[in-house]
């Protein structure tokens, strides 16, 4: 076997050196879904709080104090949107928020206020959403909301969530002051309906806070007890989702006790606000009808009476259907899916398509093209049903268990040209680094099995330092050879 020099060693070594830095830089530069991985958001609790009260600044208006109880309430809306894959201003059981604004102890209050967005890149072009919105743009610039709270939360786009998700609520809380002789109040308004904004076409359009009603006198504190009137407001005769939020009013700050003709359940409790306002969410009602009644001691409400007609699109898993094939150079992923009840969009989304799948012979289906080299089967899809009432069911399904056929596998060896003509470069110096790699590590190998010969031991003590190299360079080949 010819002697090899230690100027060979260090060309052999030097080649698969920048082969290797090569291979670790275009995987740094492509993901999956051969996109490139865009530089990190300054979208933070600081920056968006600070952009709003600069908004509001702008125009003269009092800049909002940061409440952290409204920042409680903001975060958790934030970080459930990106947990349970929704973007709404009612979660998937169909509830608001308001409910937990008060549970995290903003009561009483006059107003309440919401705005959401996602999948934005940068807090200007947030907040400039926002501005140009009517409905957005009302929240933000309300001259009756006094305090505000934000959550920020970050999703995997890989894993279908979104890539970031913003909540900011608004509220105001009466006054605390103990008047000494009648004053006058302020009728307080509903709570200001959510509103929401992304770069994509805004789901909802909420209606502003009304303009509080004209205030009326108290009247002055008698010997004689006022007369307690109880009064339940809605008025809906059927709702399609398993829970109510009941809105009424009655004497200011009063316990409310609350039955359900439908429960054998003790009373639930409300407190009415300081303007007599109470509100109360009853969950996980059974379908049927239910009679609610609001007693404060002897003095009843009026009987509202509501049927209960919940009955959510539900996705039948095991009829789920997963073609990947390639076709024209482009990877088509076909799904089939069954969903009972009456859903009026079926959606899929992955890798940050989203596809409407269309209703054939009592399946859904649809597919999404990609890259032909994209690595899909390291992610997820998320199928979603809804219905025309925004009850919705929600599905992920693990691609890694419908891979292509070894003919058309992306990850096999062949169509090296069409490798190397596609930005998905990164598979082809996989396997060239890995054969520059094997052979350097044969070259030493059967030098090394030649070292008893005298001749080579000059050799060996010249290119000592090869070996700690060889060895590093083994370390990262296996490492990194596998994205």
């Amino acid at each position: 076997m010819p002697k090899r020099t230690f100027k060979q060693y260090k060309v052999i070594l030097a080649i698969a050196l920048v082969l290797l830095t090569t291979r670790i830089g275009l995987n740094t530069l492509y993901t999956g879904d051969l996109t490139i991985i865009a530089g990190a958001s300054d979208i933070t609790v600081a920056n968006v709080t600070n952009a709003v009260n600069n908004e509001r600044t702008q125009r003269n208006l009092i800049p909002l104090n940061y409440n952290a109880k409204l920042a409680a309430a903001a975060d958790y809306k934030a970080k459930d949107m990106i947990a349970r894959k929704y973007f709404s201003h009612t979660d998937p059981e169909g509830h608001y928020i308001w409910d937990k604004i008060v549970a995290e102890g903003y009561t009483p209050y006059t107003v309440l206020g919401e705005n959401l967005a996602i999948d934005f890149s940068d807090t200007a072009g947030l907040v400039a959403a926002w501005i140009d919105s009517p409905t957005h743009r009302a929240n933000l610039l309300n001259t009756s909301f006094e305090d505000e709270g934000m959550g920020v939360a970050m999703g995997d786009t890989n894993n279908g969530e979104y890539s970031v998700a913003v909540a900011n609520t608004f509220g105001t809380q009466p006054k605390k002051s103990t008047p000494k002789a009648p004053t006058q109040t302020t009728a307080t308004p509903p709570p200001t309906k959510p509103s929401t904004v992304t770069n994509k076409p805004v789901i909802k359009n909420p209606t502003p806070s009304p303009i509080p009603t004209t205030p009326s006198n108290v009247p002055a504190k008698t010997n004689t007890a006022p007369s307690v009137n109880i009064v339940i407001n809605n008025t809906d005769n059927t709702v399609h989702k398993n829970s109510i939020t009941l809105t009424g009013s009655t004497t200011p700050n009063s316990t409310i006790k609350i039955t359900d003709s439908a429960s054998s359940a003790t009373p639930v409790t409300a407190q009415s606000d300081t303007n007599g306002n109470f509100i109360y969410t009853f969950r996980a009602l059974n379908n049927g009808t239910h009679t609610f009644v609001a007693t404060i001691n002897t003095a009843k409400s009026n009987a509202y009476k509501v049927d209960i007609a919940y009955n959510p699109p539900q996705i039948a898993e095991q009829s789920i259907q997963v073609t990947p094939q390639v076709q024209n150079n482009q990877l088509n992923i076909q799904f089939s899916v069954a969903v009972t009840g009456a859903p009026q969009t079926v959606s899929a989304s992955l890798l940050g398509q989203n596809i409407n799948l269309v209703s054939n012979n009592n399946k859904y289906v649809g597919g999404l093209i990609l890259g032909e080299y994209t690595n899909y089967q390291n992610s997820t899809v998320l199928i979603t049903a809804e219905d025309q009432y925004g009850n919705k069911s929600n599905l992920s399904i693990a691609l890694k268990d419908y891979p292509l056929s070894t003919a058309e596998d992306p990850k096999t060896l062949g169509h090296i040209v069409a490798k190397a003509q596609s930005p998905d470069l990164y598979n082809t110096f996989k396997y060239i680094v890995l054969v520059a790699g094997a052979m350097f590590l044969l070259f030493l190998l059967g030098d090394t099995l030649h070292l008893s010969k005298k001749k080579y031991r000059e050799d060996l003590t010249r290119g000592s330092n090869i070996i700690v190299l060889m060895l590093v360079l083994s370390t990262l080949l296996l490492v990194t050879w596998w994205h």
